[in-house]
């Protein structure tokens, strides 16, 4: 017997082969999921009472726990802006960074939020000088092979 032949611990099926080549069935559930879910069924109520109780009475790791599940966490969100007009020129830029700072300021947006979009704009305004600076060089080429 060859070394090739003897499957080895914890690799029984040959690389490129799988004991299972159709996969898991889509939507099948994990067991143990299923199981803690019957486990819980008719029971969610009363836990979640006893654990508001609990934060109630000062307990900081139930209220921990019932903020982190009651509250989703933080995600961005969407958000409209009026930027004044497109940005087509730095003095475009210059205006819709105003307006970001006066909507910032206005507590419309937070600074996290006013940071990003002016990250944006910043980066917005570098396309428009690339772009610039393409067509002047495709003006000056032509130029020169004339």
């Amino acid at each position: 017997m060859t070394e090739s032949d003897v499957l080895v611990r914890g690799r029984p099926f040959e690389p490129g082969q799988s004991g299972n080549p159709n996969g898991r069935p889509k939507g099948s559930r994990n067991a143990v999921t299923l199981l803690a879910e019957s486990l819980l069924d008719g029971e969610a109520e009363a836990i979640i009472r006893k654990l508001v109780e609990k934060a109630l009475d000062g307990n900081s790791s139930a209220m921990r726990l019932a903020l982190e599940r009651m509250l989703p966490p933080k995600r961005h969100r969407a958000m409209t802006i009026d930027l004044e007009g497109e940005i087509n020129t730095p003095a475009d830029a210059a205006r819709a960074s105003a307006a970001v700072l006066t909507a910032c300021a206005k507590g419309e947006i937070s600074s996290e939020e006013a940071t990003q979009i002016m990250d944006v704009i910043a980066t917005h305004v570098k396309l428009l000088d690339s772009a610039e600076l393409a067509e002047r060089l495709a003006a000056l080429e032509k130029l020169v092979q004339k």
